[in-house]
């Protein structure tokens, strides 16, 4: 029942994901968490693998439709991966096998799920906010040091980092929010895949059935969500899905505190 409920999110996940290119990925460590008892290490990597295949499915049907920019992909792309790779290799191995908080003692994959709640909250927060436009277009270089510190949280807490990267593109250099969404979705895709090859090597041995199935139905809902994309408005769905974030976000520190004290 558990699981089914998960390939349920899984499509949820995915259809989020095809309507505003980005957010949806947030969701891919907690249905791993909540639904298929993953720890925290094992969700974040296996969410990178996840959250790849599916944003590389949404950009295909983005760029069928012209709504993508290959100059501003190409250009991002280096700096986007590059964010994963130092993650992945460098800072995550960094961390201690525990940590000591007073009373509490926080494993490495305890920690990594409070950095992603945290990460859940500023997502919430982004969507929840009103769009404005800004005071100053951002130069390229801004926007390339977005891209950079994106790939790194994605690396960090297997997220897509899309909550990020499509106002970046959209008030920064002027795309047009389907464009913007397009060329996010080819970004997270090719940073996500990276990091999750790069942890291929890892212990305990990926689970392909379950990931398999899963970016099975995170793919159903993100073509659901690409082909409808048109008939929503995006400030609406960003608002109703801010909402589900934070309350997802919250019920991951109550899950993380509870294993933890107990």
């Amino acid at each position: 029942m558990m699981e089914l409920l998960g390939y349920a999110a899984a499509v949820l996940m995915g259809g989020v994901f095809g309507l505003l290119g980005g957010g949806g990925a947030v969701l891919t460590v907690p249905v791993l968490v909540f639904f298929f008892a993953l720890e925290g290490t094992e969700a974040t990597r296996l969410s990178l693998g996840i959250v790849g295949v599916t944003a590389a499915v949404g950009a295909a049907l983005y760029a069928r439709r012209g709504e993508w920019d290959f100059r501003t992909a190409l250009l991002f792309v280096i700096p986007n991966t590059l964010g994963v790779v130092i993650a992945r290799e460098f800072l995550i191995p960094l961390l201690p096998e525990s940590i000591h908080i007073g009373a509490f003692s926080l494993s490495r994959g305890s920690l990594l799920l409070f950095s992603f709640a945290l990460v859940m909250i500023v997502a919430a927060r982004a969507m929840l906010r009103k769009s404005a436009p800004p005071a100053r277009t951002l130069s390229r270089s801004r926007v390339m040091a977005i891209a950079l510190g994106v790939g790194g949280l994605a690396g960090f807490v297997g997220a897509g980092g899309g909550f990020l990267l499509v106002p970046a593109l959209h008030r920064g250099l002027g795309l047009s929010m389907r464009i913007a969404a397009g060329t996010s979705l080819t970004l997270i895709a090719a940073s996500s895949l990276v990091g999750f090859a790069l942890t291929l090597s890892e212990s305990p041995p990926v689970e392909y059935s379950t990931f398999l199935r899963l970016c099975l139905f995170a793919i159903v809902g993100i073509v659901i969500g690409a082909t409808q994309a048109r008939r929503f408005r995006p400030e609406t769905l960003k608002r109703y899905f801010g909402i589900l974030i934070l309350l997802t976000a919250a019920a991951l520190i109550a899950h993380t505190v509870f294993k933890t004290a107990g």
